[in-house]
C-alpha cells in the first residue's frame, strides 16, 4: 500500500507565510510580523538599551524558530522556505529593525550550523557591520553524532540545543548584560552541550516524498533535522537500548562523569507519541543517575521538529564547570520568558506594545538597492546595443534551461539534499526573467549586482547566497575596463569577463568553504573558469576554441562529481556515496553555463 502524505494547507507556495500569519494572530499581544516581509517576526517587548537576539532558519522545524520569540528569549526570528535558509537581505532587514528598536544597544545573531544559514546570516552580519550597526554572531553546532567532524568540513550540525542557547542568551539580555558577555557565554555553552537524534521514520518532504528510506525494523542513529540519514542504521530494539546508544555518544563527547550536573532536553521530532517521548525521558533519567550524573532540569516536547518525522533528540548541557560565571546557567534557564513555545512559559501579563515596536522603522538600508545599482550604469563602461542584445539572449537562454531542468535537478538532490535544488534555481531564474527587460544590459559592471538583487529574494537557501556572492563580487573587473575596450571589434571584453568570473568565484569560495573534490558546483565552475581565463582570446577563432575548452572542462567536472563523496553542508553527513550520476548543484551550474556558451558560439560563428 502506498503511503500518501496529507497536509492541511491551501497552496504549498504560501504555506510558510500563512503559518507565520497564524502565529501572529494567536499571539498578537506578544509578537508582530514585518509588514513587507511576513517571514520576519518581532517581539513586542524589545527593550531600549538592551541587547536584541535574532535567529532563524528554514521552515518545517516548528515551533523553531518563531515560537521562541518573546521577552527573555529571541527578539526576532527570520524564517526561510521549507528546509531553506532565509535570504540574507531579510536577515539584514531584521538586524536593522532590531538596532532601531533597542536604540543601537547591539544585536546578537544566533546561527544554526548549516551551510545556507552560515552564509546568509553571515553575509547579513557583515553588511550590518559595514553600515555601522553594533552586531555579533555565534554559530551553534552541538551534534555529537559526528564528533570527528568537529574541526573538519562543516563541523557539527545545529540541533535542538539551539533552543537552550536562545534561553540563556535571552535571560542574560533581560538582565542587561553586554553584547560581549552574552556572545562569550553563548559560545561557551555550545562547547558544553551535545545532542544526538534517532528516527523510526523519515520526514516527508513538501513534494510528498520521504527524505530517505528505512526498513520496517530499522531505525537511524545520528539523524539530523533535514532528512540526513545519520551515522548508521540499526535494528529496532528496546527504549533502554536505544537511549543507551545515544547517551554513549553524548558521554563520550562531554566526558561526563560521576558528580557532573546537567540540564536535559528531549526533543520530539514531530510524530513521536507522548508515550514514547516520556519513556525516553524516564530511560535517560535512570541511566544518567546510575552514572552519578545529576539532572537539574528536564524539558521535553516539540522544540525543533522535522516535518512529522518519528524520532527524538537528546540534548545534554553541562552546568558545573571550573568557570564560576557559567555556574549561573541554571538561573538563566529558569528565568521567566513569555515565548510561546518554551515549556512552562508565564502567562502574558503585558497589555500594551512597547512604544518603540508599535511601528516598523522606515529608515533601513536595502540589502542590495536595485535602483542605486542601476543608476551606476551612467558612470560605468558600456558595451553597445548589439552586445546588450547578446547578453539578453544569454541570460534568457540560461534561465529557461534551468527552468526546464527543474525536475532533474530536484531528482539529483534527493540523496545529499532536500530535493529542492531545482526548485530553488527555477525560482531565481523566474525572478531574473521577470526583471530582464529593465536591467542595465548595456553595462556589465552594473548588471551583475542587479542580477543578484533580483534573484536573491527568490532563491534564498544555500544556492541563493552562493549565486548572490558570485554575482556581486564579480563586478569590479567589469567596472574597471576602459570604455573603448568594450566596444567595436576589440576582444578585450572577453578578457574582462574572464577576470570577472575569476573574481566572482573567489568571492564565492571565501565564504562557502567549498573546494575542488567536495562535490559541489565548484567542481564545474573552477576548472571551467581556469580554462577560459588561460585561453587566448585575440580573435573570433580563439574565443570559439576557448568556449569549447571551457564547456568541455565544465562537463568533465560535472561528470566527476558522480564519483565524489559530498563534504560540505548537510550533504557531508551522508555516509554512503551519492548514487546519482552527478551532484545537483554542479549539474545546475553546468546547465546555465552550457546555455550561455552555446549562445556565444552561435553569435561568433
Amino acid at each position: 500500500m502506498t503511503t500518501v502524505c496529507k497536509r492541511i494547507v491551501n497552496a504549498r507556495e504560501d504555506s510558510v507565510e500563512e503559518m507565520m500569519e497564524g502565529l501572529a494572530i494567536a499571539y498578537r499581544e506578544l509578537l508582530h510580523l514585518h509588514k513587507t516581509f511576513p517571514k520576519i517576526v518581532f517581539s513586542n517587548f524589545i527593550r531600549q538599551g538592551k541587547i536584541s537576539l535574532l535567529s532563524g532558519g528554514g521552515a518545517g522545524h516548528e515551533p523553531f524558530c518563531a515560537g521562541y520569540v518573546g521577552e527573555g528569549m529571541l527578539s526576532a526570528a527570520v524564517s526561510g522556505s521549507v528546509f531553506a535558509a532565509p535570504p540574507s537581505s531579510q536577515v539584514f532587514e531584521a538586524i536593522q529593525q532590531l538596532s532601531t528598536f533597542n536604540k543601537g544597544a547591539g544585536v546578537l545573531v544566533v546561527i544554526p550550523n548549516y551551510t545556507g544559514d552560515r552564509l546568509n546570516f553571515g553575509l547579513a552580519v557583515e553588511k550590518a557591520l559595514k553600515v555601522g550597526i553594533k552586531v555579533d554572531s555565534v554559530i551553534v553546532g552541538e551534534d555529537c553524532a559526528h564528533q570527528n567532524s568537529k574541526l573538519e568540513y562543516a563541523g557539527r550540525r545545529g540541533l535542538a540545543g539551539l533552543v537552550l542557547i536562545f534561553k540563556i542568551a535571552g535571560a542574560m539580555s533581560a538582565e542587561g548584560k553586554s553584547l560581549e558577555e552574552i556572545t562569550w557565554m553563548a559560545k561557551k555553552a555550545v562547547t558544553l552541550m551535545s545532542t544526538i537524534g534517532i528516527c523510526l521514520s523519515p520526514c516527508i518532504l513538501p513534494d510528498g516524498t520521504p527524505s530517505f528510506t528505512l526498513a520496517e525494523t530499522e531505525i537511524a542513529l545520528g539523524v539530523g533535522v533535514h532528512g540526513e540519514t545519520g551515522i548508521g542504521k540499526i535494528e529496532l530494539c528496546s527504549a533502554n537500548k536505544i537511549v543507551s546508544l545515544m547517551l554513549e555518544k553524548i558521554k563520550e563527547s562531554l566526558t561526563l562523569k560521576n558528580g557532573n550536573e546537567v540540564i536535559l532536553l528531549v526533543n520530539n521530532l514531530g510524530s513521536t507519541t507522548q508515550m514514547e517521548q516520556w519513556i525516553v525521558v524516564r530511560e535517560v533519567n535512570i541511566q544518567l543517575s546510575k552514572d552519578g550524573i545529576k539532572i537539574l532540569r528536564i524539558f521535553a516536547g516539540h522544540f525543533m521538529t522535522s516535518l512529522g518525522m518519528s524520532g527524538v533528540q537528546i540534548c545534554v548541557l553541562k552546568c558545573k564547570t571550573e568557570d564560576e560565571v557559567f555556574d549561573n546557567v541554571l538561573n538563566w534557564v529558569d528565568a521567566v520568558t513569555n515565548a510561546p513555545a518554551w515549556p512552562g512559559s508565564s502567562p502574558l501579563t503585558h497589555t500594551h506594545l512597547a512604544p518603540c515596536t508599535e511601528n516598523l522603522s522606515i529608515h533601513t538600508v536595502p540589502y542590495i538597492d536595485l535602483e542605486e545599482e542601476m543608476g551606476k550604469r551612467w558612470k560605468l563602461p558600456k558595451i553597445g546595443n548589439d552586445n546588450a542584445k547578446l547578453i539578453h539572449t544569454c541570460i534568457q537562454e540560461a534561465m529557461c534551461a534551468l527552468i526546464n531542468e527543474e525536475n532533474k535537478i530536484n531528482f539529483l538532490d534527493t540523496e545529499c539534499g532536500d530535493r529542492d535544488c531545482g526548485t530553488t534555481l527555477r525560482r531565481g531564474a523566474e525572478g531574473i526573467l521577470a526583471a530582464l527587460n529593465i536591467l542595465p544590459l548595456d553595462c556589465p559592471g552594473a548588471l551583475m549586482p542587479c542580477l543578484a538583487a533580483v534573484c536573491e529574494p527568490h532563491m534564498a537557501g544555500t544556492a541563493g547566497s552562493i549565486y548572490c556572492l558570485l554575482l556581486t563580487t564579480c563586478s569590479p573587473p567589469l567596472a574597471d575596463v576602459e570604455t573603448h575596450e568594450m566596444a567595436g571589434e576589440s576582444f578585450s571584453w572577453a578578457d574582462a569577463w574572464a577576470k570577472a568570473w575569476r573574481c566572482g568565484l573567489d568571492g564565492m569560495l571565501k565564504y562557502s568553504g567549498a573546494k575542488i573534490g567536495d562535490r559541489t558546483m565548484v567542481d564545474v565552475m573552477e576548472p571551467a573558469c581556469t580554462k577560459y581565463l588561460l585561453a587566448s582570446k585575440k580573435s573570433k577563432n580563439d574565443i570559439i576554441m576557448a568556449l569549447d575548452a571551457t564547456l568541455e572542462a565544465a562537463e568533465k567536472g560535472c561528470i566527476a562529481t558522480g564519483k565524489m563523496t559530498a563534504r560540505v553542508g548537510r550533504a557531508s553527513y551522508v555516509n554512503a556515496m551519492n548514487l546519482h550520476e552527478y551532484d545537483a548543484g554542479a549539474y545546475g551550474a553546468y546547465v546555465w553555463l552550457k546555455a550561455v556558451i552555446m549562445v556565444l558560439k552561435r553569435h561568433l560563428s
